[in-house]
């Protein structure tokens, strides 16, 4: 009885142990071990990369190798940024394949990685090519991998081929190019603002000031002290138009021509430095062009004149298309100043 006893809890403690082995077979990851690169001929040729196109549902970009630098040929060659389109290059030459994943293109949606000019699709057609337009890679980028591990993972699929791939790897993707130049294009505080002028198409002018950098609040030219506190708040917050001004795109100036009917803006600070802005709304967008100089009285070792110089090489050449509440600020009308505020209604905030 003691044996036949014994032999029962042998064949249950071999049972329990196969079973434990079979669900731990069941829960382990599908990876595959070698984890060949995807493109294991990019990463000794990331030199010869001249052109990388990126392209999406209605979204499309393209940058171009000029010398040293790269530049956005969809934004007239504007400077791109070049550490990004860099990370891009080696990123690509980087990724491993961990697994092939669904052939059926009806599951393709679910990864990201249908076709890129389909609809509403998050999907990006990623090329690239050498200086004789030859393809190095191309590849249809999907979703990211939703995992807790550490390493990341993405869905890609070659256009050729009709299974999806989890990759190891990511790439900081985008059609948009904004997110492919320097959207930072100048930041002067209204603290150091003395005087702006806006110059409207006939004799509405805007005119406020300053007379010292401890004057807390803008005065409108021509008016009296006694200004009601919505006018003050107004003026203050038209004095924050060129701190911390992006871009949302840009073109070159050379291309671009402005209306008839255009505002000048014009801001003045206390250290000399001259802004001149040129504003127009075309097709709902709204553009300006700077030019910068300096004050006659402007001493060379405040640093002002460099910075005009370096502004002008930056920024004149080109025209951009700014925010519309930065737009409102710098072109705001006599008008705008002077409409009643009815009673009950929200005054501005300097804040928004």
């Amino acid at each position: 009885m003691k044996k036949s006893r014994l032999l029962i809890l042998a064949i249950l403690t071999v049972a329990v142990a196969v079973a434990a082995g079979i669900t731990a077979k069941l829960r382990a990851p599908k990876v595959n071990v070698s984890k060949e690169l995807l493109f294991p001929v990019l990463a000794e040729r990331i030199n010869d990369v001249s052109r990388i196109k990126i392209q999406g549902d209605r979204r499309f970009v393209e940058l171009e190798k000029s010398g040293d630098n790269w530049v956005i040929v969809n934004a007239d060659n504007y400077p791109a940024l070049f550490n990004k389109v860099r990370q891009i290059v080696i990123s690509l030459s980087q990724l491993r394949v961990l697994e092939k994943k669904t052939e059926n293109p009806e599951f393709y949606d679910r990864l990201g990685v249908e076709n890129p000019l389909s609809e509403d699709t998050p999907a990006l057609l990623l090329t690239l090519e050498d200086t004789a337009g030859k393809e190095l890679a191309s590849l249809i980028v999907g979703k990211p991998r939703q995992s807790s591990g550490s390493n990341p993972g993405l869905y890609v699929r070659r256009p050729e081929q009709p299974h999806a791939l989890l990759v190891e790897g990511r790439l900081d993707l985008s059609a948009e190019k904004r997110d492919w130049f320097d959207q930072n294009l100048i930041n002067i505080p209204s603290g150091r603002v003395s005087k702006i002028r806006i110059q409207h198409p006939g004799n509405d002018t805007v005119s406020m000031y300053k007379t010292g950098r401890q004057q807390p609040d803008f005065e409108l030219e021509g008016t009296s002290a006694n200004e009601k506190s919505v006018t003050r708040i107004l003026l203050n917050r038209i004095a924050t138009g060129l701190e911390e001004l992006r871009a949302d795109d840009v073109r070159a100036a050379d291309k671009f021509k402005f209306p008839e009917d255009t505002t000048v803006t014009t801001v003045t600070t206390f250290d000399g430095l001259i802004v001149n802005v040129r504003l127009a709304e075309v097709d709902d967008s709204h553009f300006a062009r700077f030019s910068f100089g300096t004050k006659g009285n402007t001493e060379p070792e405040s640093g002002v004149m460099g910075e005009s110089r370096h502004l002008n090489e930056r920024l004149s050449d080109w025209v951009y298309v700014i925010p519309e509440f930065k737009f409102d600020d710098l072109t705001i009308s006599m008008q705008d100043i002077n409409k009643p505020f009815q009673s009950g209604q929200n005054l501005p905030d300097e804040t928004d």
